[in-house]
C-alpha cells in the first residue's frame, strides 16, 4: 500500500474539494478487481468480481459519486472507528 498511498490521498483530497454532496449519502464497500499477488486481497464468491481489493466509500446516493474512500488493506480496525473516519468530513 505504501507505494500507492500518496497517490490514493491526492485523490480522495480531490473527491472531497471538487463536489459538495447533498444531504443524503450511503457508506457502501466495493471490490476493485485483481487477480495478482497481494498479501490483502479478499475473496468473496457471492460476487461477480471475485477476488480482489476491498474499498469502503461514502457515495452520494443521487448520483454515486465516491465522495470518500478507505482501502482495506488486511488490518481491520473497529467498524465504528472506519465509520467514523469515513464521515469525519461531513
Amino acid at each position: 500500500m505504501y507505494k500507492i498511498c500518496t497517490i490514493l490521498d491526492i485523490v480522495v483530497n480531490k473527491f472531497r474539494t471538487n463536489y459538495i454532496p447533498d444531504r443524503e449519502i450511503s457508506l457502501d464497500e466495493g471490490m476493485l478487481g485483481w487477480r495478482g499477488c497481494l498479501r490483502f486481497h479478499v475473496y468473496n464468491p457471492s460476487k461477480i468480481t471475485k477476488y480482489g481489493m476491498l474499498v469502503q466509500m461514502v457515495c452520494e446516493s443521487s448520483t454515486g459519486y465516491i465522495c470518500n474512500l478507505q482501502m482495506y488493506d488486511g488490518k481491520c480496525g473497529p467498524l465504528t472507528e472506519t465509520v467514523g473516519f469515513l464521515l469525519e468530513p461531513y
